[in-house]
């Protein structure tokens, strides 16, 4: 059985800005155990809002979000692919 795919923008997000090695980023992955912390999380919100012109409520990107639940936010969020 596969496991769910990381979103491809969300990867390369996290690769680029915050140095998550790719191996870590497994769809079960908090982004607690990546190691984003409060301050990580609000970048995330503001790249994410740049890169996609999107906007998640601060109560949505929470430290114990995983990568799948996240990429499921995006898949939801109108525009994002």
């Amino acid at each position: 059985m596969n496991s769910p795919v990381v979103h491809p923008v969300l990867a390369e997000i996290l690769i680029g800005a915050f140095q998550v090695p790719e191996p870590d980023l497994r769809a079960e992955a908090s982004l607690d155990e990546l190691g984003l912390d409060s301050l990580a999380l609000v970048e995330l919100a503001d790249i994410l809002a740049e890169r996609l012109a999107l906007a998640l409520p601060e109560e949505e990107l929470t430290p114990e979000l995983t990568l799948g639940q996240l990429g499921e936010l995006l898949a939801g969020k109108p525009g994002v692919a």
